[in-house]
């Protein structure tokens, strides 16, 4: 099983279990457990995974360069118009940046719009990066646990926004950032903040699934950096709501002289911060059981298979009731989810197939209640989570 990730204690305690619908054959285990560490407080994922697991599912299962779905790129733009409000201040437009884990390109594509040139991606996932190259911006397919094989400069600042919380080897992770950074360069960090799971509630799958598993607070994230030797300059209040609402944290790291002052300390947030989130969580959940033990049909359709239908899927008898599953994004349609099929929305205007609508969405409810009724769906639809 997996040591803290930040102290390499194997000193734990277990704080809720997650499961996933996932076939025996898929490349992530099927249950994590959440644990904090007992030495320096840290929240984490405790599965039987390794890296390899976590660079093959990023690799063969990408569904984050779906550019033709219209909401999805106008929510990616939306995102990068908030990153670069973050950075604009902090660098300056003449620096080479790249941005790791970079996805199809948004932040980068934003960049350029604001006048910064000296633009790379890396991203493991081929898809990605060729819809990077539509916008001519100069990128690479390559995992970043490789950095040391690729002829790259090293740039003036290296962007991590959204990544380190779905690394299984963070020492190895910040390792080749810093392979990538010039002597006197910049690490901008971005990543959720776990003070904010007891402050803004969300459907569990947000907060706790089968790719977020390293939960960060400000403190465990300088901790994590600190043990590298690069510390936090900005001085400013870095825990903010994103568009969203979610709180998130950031950090702009630069190597400094050790300061022993300024070494690992315990995290007294998290834990609590989970605790608190559970009790609201488990309220909720009393209310999601009242719901799915009050439907009564033979057949559904789901329509969402995010992280929110992983879990929902695992119970096997209430999964035998799917006819099929329907979603938004086209990467994943014509594909199999936990074994059931997946088609695009089109497919439950046929007549044959007027079953009511299970909607399965953390975040897209509404939108698809409306795509219902402007698609003129005859279907009833439950809204799950």
């Amino acid at each position: 099983m997996r040591n803290c990730p930040i102290c390499e204690s194997e000193n734990k305690t277990k704080l809720l279990s997650v499961k996933f619908a996932f076939d025996d054959s898929f490349v992530l285990p099927s249950q994590n457990d959440i644990v904090c560490c007992n030495d320096c407080g840290f929240v984490y994922a405790d599965n039987e995974a390794n890296q390899k697991n976590y660079d093959d599912y990023y690799k063969y299962y990408n569904v984050y360069a779906d550019a033709d779905n219209a909401k999805k790129t106008d929510n990616r733009f939306y995102y990068a118009e908030f990153f670069w409000d973050i950075l604009k201040d902090r660098v300056n437009k003449t620096d080479s940046f790249i941005d790791v884990g970079c996805g199809d390109g948004g932040l980068l594509q934003v960049m350029r719009k604001n006048g910064v040139t000296d633009l790379f991606g890396l991203d493991p996932s081929e898809a990605s990066i060729n819809q990077l190259k539509k916008m001519n911006i100069d990128g690479m397919c390559g995992n970043i646990f490789n950095a040391s094989e690729y002829d790259l400069s090293k740039f003036d600042v290296v962007i991590s926004t959204g990544v380190a919380e779905h690394i299984f080897d963070l020492d190895g992770y910040i390792s080749n950032l810093l392979r990538l950074v010039k002597e006197d360069g910049t690490i901008f960090i971005f990543v959720p903040a776990i003070e904010g799971f007891g402050r803004f509630y969300m459907n569990l799958p947000n907060y706790f699934n089968h790719e977020h598993i390293n939960y960060f607070s400000l403190k465990s994230l300088d901790n994590l950096m600190r043990k590298f030797d690069y510390y936090e300059v900005s001085k400013e209040n870095r825990l903010i709501k994103d568009p969203n609402g979610e709180y998130v944290i950031y950090g702009f790291y630069k190597k400094m002289k050790k300061d022993e002052s300024n070494s690992v300390s315990y995290d007294s947030i998290s834990r609590d911060s989970v605790l608190e989130y559970l009790k609201e969580y488990n309220i909720r959940k009393k209310k999601t059981d009242e719901i799915l033990s009050s439907l009564n049909d033979d057949k559904y359709i789901l329509w969402g298979v995010g992280s929110l239908a992983l879990q929902l899927l695992d119970e096997e008898s209430f999964k035998e009731k799917i006819v099929f599953a329907v979603d938004n994004n086209s990467l994943k349609q014509n594909t199999v989810f936990s074994g059931i099929n997946i088609f695009s929305p089109e497919t439950i205007k046929d007549s044959k197939y007027q079953f009511t609508i299970l909607i399965c969405s953390m975040q897209g409810s509404s939108e698809i209640v409306k795509q219902i009724s402007e698609m003129g769906l005859p279907n009833k639809y439950v809204i799950i989570g």
